[in-house]
């Protein structure tokens, strides 16, 4: 009997240490997993620096891609006021509207050094060249500049428009006659059309605008005007500066 209950001694003690040592070890457990998730929610003072870092890296790709595109825009409004100046504009305008004539192109291998360096921190995903709207915007702005003008709105021409008795849809309808301007003193009406610059015949509003450019402020233009019903007559008409 002695034998078999220090067996039993025996068993309890090995199962109260077996007991207490997987109580500790689950106690363990439970008391390092908070510290565990804690953990690897913390952000680690490496971690702030590094979102410091891309983040002033994205703020300065970011300031230097406005600045290139304040750099392409004004490069386009010079090379547009250099065609203005030339007496070409009205030729380019629908080219550079649809990107098939002068395009503006940042060359770094002529561009300032400041430049260069806006290219470099801004990154291949910079796309500084103008947008067709900026380039709409920036030829509006140049042919609002002063300019010598007859006075006159004009439309294109169609073979639809025979009233004034021109049928074969060559010259430009005037749509509207401003006052005090050389046209209305000729006596030029809006419905009229013009067919004839200078002796010379006249094609479309294109062949107008290219004509028009070449106009001094005061010189005298002969015009010649189809009127409703189909008379014709030559005018002269003193060219003023637009306001």
């Amino acid at each position: 009997m002695a034998s078999s209950h220090d067996a039993l001694q025996r068993r309890q003690r090995i199962t109260r240490s077996v007991t207490a040592a997987l109580t500790l070890s689950l106690s363990l457990c439970l008391a390092a997993a908070p510290r565990a998730v804690a953990q690897d929610n913390k952000v680690t003072p490496q971690d702030s620096a590094a979102k410091a870092v891309s983040d002033s890296i994205n703020a300065a790709a970011y300031a230097a891609c406005t600045k290139l595109k304040a750099y392409t825009k004004q490069l386009a409004a010079d090379s547009i006021k250099k065609l203005w100046d030339n007496k070409t504009l009205f030729k380019q305008i629908d080219n550079i509207l649809q990107a098939k004539g002068p395009i503006i192109v940042l060359d770094t291998a002529t561009a300032p050094d400041s430049v260069r360096t806006f290219a470099r921190t801004a990154g291949a995903s910079c796309k500084p060249g103008p947008t067709s709207q900026v380039l709409t915007q920036l030829v509006q702005k140049q042919m609002q500049a002063p300019r010598p003008i007859l006075g006159i709105q004009m439309a294109p021409l169609t073979t639809r428009d025979t009233a004034n008795g021109v049928t074969d849809g060559r010259g430009v309808k005037v749509q509207a006659v401003t006052p005090n301007y050389g046209a209305a003193a000729a006596g030029i009406v809006a419905g009229d059309v013009i067919i004839g610059v200078d002796d010379k015949p006249l094609a479309d509003v294109l062949a107008f605008r290219d004509q028009a450019m070449t106009w001094k402020e005061g010189e005298v233009v002969t015009v010649e005007v189809a009127h409703k019903g189909g008379a014709r007559e030559k005018v002269k008409i003193t060219t003023k500066m637009s306001e």
